[in-house]
């Protein structure tokens, strides 16, 4: 739902750009660990209007662009969420489980990179 702020209309980030490792490189970050969380695309031919085909041109876009990114990250962990819908919030401790997990089997390469960070940024 979108939150007005003055004379502008604020939303989630993830509407233009879900995964901004490009920005985080320009606001000077060292080196980006990536959590994607997304789904494969599946086929679809059911179009009732030339609305739902926009709408599906933009879901392509989007998830190109998010892709591109995933490439720049330094560190990529990829929990398994597959199964799960963006609004399954009743089972959001099994999806945080699922993500720590993920993380801890990157534990090592996480330390590994630490080194590599150059401190003070905040």
């Amino acid at each position: 739902m979108p939150v007005q702020q003055n004379s502008e209309y604020l939303v989630d980030g993830a509407v233009a750009d879900a995964l901004p490792t490009d920005y985080a490189r320009k606001l000077g970050a060292d080196f980006i660990i990536s959590v994607d969380v997304s789904q494969e695309i599946k086929p679809r031919q059911d179009f009732q209007s030339v609305f739902d085909i926009i709408l599906r041109a933009n879901m392509i876009t989007l998830d190109y662009l998010y892709r591109q990114n995933l490439q720049s990250a330094d560190l990529l962990i990829r929990p398994e969420v597959g199964k799960y819908n963006w609004y399954d919030f009743q089972k959001i401790d099994r999806l945080i489980k699922t993500g720590e997990d993920a993380a801890r089997e990157k534990r090592r390469e996480i330390r590994r990179a630490s080194g590599k960070v150059k401190r003070g940024f905040f």
